[in-house]
This record gives structure tokens, sequence and C-alpha cells, in this order.
């Protein structure tokens, strides 16, 4: 199988987190790219089996909850039909202190549906990423394996 990890970052924290989940599904035997969303276009999600898209939430010009600008600017130019039928997966970065807590996650489960994907799992919120590294790639782990578990199934 061949997995896309398509992020966005600003403090680095969600660099971080894909890195984790590239190093859980290599550790697997799965062929995996990370690449940054500014690095891909509509027609890169062609070439994979799974799809799993990384974002921060962010307060951008008095919105909360916003996707990260790059990730923003790429679902408002996407087009095409390349995420019909693909199986995806998200999880992102937030500050529960916010009132829209991980909001970018909402807003890339709507983007995957209204384009055709499919969603396989709920999506992962890490809430302070960087207060604790080990207990949040622990639960990055576990929803990996949750999501691969489910892929077998759909």
């Amino acid at each position: 199988m061949k997995v896309l990890i398509a992020y966005a970052t600003n403090s680095g924290g969600t660099y971080f987190a894909t890195q984790t989940v590239e190093n859980v599904l290599k550790n697997k035997r799965y062929l995996v790219s990370c690449k940054e969303i500014d690095e891909v276009s509509s027609s890169t999600f062609k070439e994979y089996d799974l799809i799993i898209f990384a974002s921060p939430s962010w307060n951008y010009k008095g919105a909360e909850g916003e996707l990260q600008t790059s990730f923003k600017k790429f679902v408002q130019n996407f087009t095409g039909n390349s995420l019909k039928t693909k199986k995806c997966a998200v999880f992102g970065l937030g500050d529960s202190t916010y009132l829209y807590f991980c909001g970018a996650v909402e807003r890339l489960e709507r983007f995957i549906k209204d384009n055709g994907g499919i969603l396989l799992s709920p999506s992962l919120r890490i809430d302070g990423y960087y207060r604790d590294e080990v207990s949040h790639n622990r639960m990055l782990t576990d929803w990996i394996d949750q999501i691969l578990i489910t892929y077998s199934t759909v």
C-alpha cells in the first residue's frame, strides 16, 4: 500500500507528528511519502492508496479554528475528482483553550467528503502536542493501527 501524508505546519509540531506517523507506517513495511501541502497537486492523490491529512488549527485574521494558510489555499483551489473513492484520514493539532478546538480537522473532513473521499476512522485531535510528545505519539500510533484495520475492511 502506498500512503501519502500531506501536512502543513506553523511551529513544527505537525511536522514532528507526521514523522511519527511516517515511521510507524514504514516500520510496518508500507511505502510512505510525507509532503508539505505546498508540494502536492490534486493529481498527486491518484498515486496513493491512503491519504492522511494533517494540519494545525489557528487563529487567522480573527477567525479561530482555521486551516493553516497553505492548506487553506490548497482546499480553495482544489479541482478535479482525484479524491473520489480515495481512503483518507485526518489528524490535527490544536489548543483546547481556543473556542474552536482543532477546527482545521472539521474543515479537512468536510473537504474530503465534499470531494468524494472516504474517511476511514474518526479523526484524531491532539491538544498541546509539545506538552506531552510521548503520550501524543502513542495516540498517533494507536490511531494509525486502527486506520490500518479499517482500511482492510472498507
